[in-house]
């Protein structure tokens, strides 16, 4: 009895707290717009809206945000989730690597300063996981919109630095999913839809064959729907296991 106790008083106390980026369009004319980024997040803010495991409150949702608005929501978010919680961030736009490190354009981003003006978000993960209390993070990167962030201008494509993004995690319950390792690298559909964006809302409905639904069976879902060379960019740092919602089906 006590044990079973014991287990109830874990799941009653410990929370998954969400917070959803999309970053669809910009002040700089410069960028390329991309409405797909907003359809998408708000049919995943639906579909959470629908998982009884995740309470409502805990949903936090940033549209087009300026970096000075992601910075210190995501500050108070990890100061605040406690030690059993669960912090899941998903980001849906552009994105770039460069010199190791991980940019997120944000809608008040300058094409002419672009990596000094984006949300650096290898260095900002660092500074989070040294004042986070959570159990564990999950952090998804889509950035399946387009191949290119600028018209009139090209950004060195280089590939995102894994051995550095491994550091920075260590040895803490942390999985990050990115739709390519090129990060800004398009899965488009004929009518314009992001594939992978559709397999990763499927996959928290109709994957996993446990109670919850675990990040590698969300990675596993898509890559595994994917054509051979596109599944070859999908690319899960991090530790697999973090079980994230209630399994729907079960």
């Amino acid at each position: 009895m006590a044990f079973l106790l014991i287990t109830l008083t874990v799941r009653i106390f410990s929370a998954v707290k969400v917070c959803l980026i999309s970053v669809a369009s910009f002040e700089d004319s410069n960028f390329y717009q991309i409405p797909k980024a907003l359809k998408d997040a708000n049919q995943f803010i639906n579909l959470l809206s629908k998982v009884e495991s995740i309470n409502q409150d805990d949903i936090l949702y940033l549209e087009n945000p300026k970096l000075p608005k992601l910075s210190s929501t995501l500050t108070k978010l990890f100061s605040e989730a406690q030690q059993n919680d669960t912090i899941f961030l998903y980001f849906f736009g552009h994105g770039f690597a460069e010199g190791g490190n991980i940019y997120l354009p944000m809608s008040d981003s300058k094409s002419d300063s672009l990596k000094n003006t984006s949300y650096n978000f290898s260095s900002d993960l660092k500074r989070l996981l040294e004042i986070k209390k959570a159990k564990e993070i999950f952090v998804i990167l889509n950035t399946s919109y387009s191949d290119d962030i600028l018209k009139n201008s090209k950004i060195p494509r280089e590939k995102v630095d894994i051995d550095s993004i491994r550091n920075i995690i260590s040895k803490k319950k942390v999985a990050i999913l990115l739709t390519s390792e090129m990060l800004n690298q398009s899965y488009l559909l004929s009518e314009g839809n992001s594939q992978i964006s559709e397999l990763l809302l499927k996959a928290f409905i109709e994957s996993g064959k446990q109670e919850w639904i675990t990040i590698q069976d969300v990675y596993e879902y898509v890559r595994d729907r994917l054509g051979e060379e596109q599944k070859k960019r999908l690319v899960l740092i991090g530790e697999s296991a973090i079980e994230l919602i209630k399994n729907q089906k079960q």
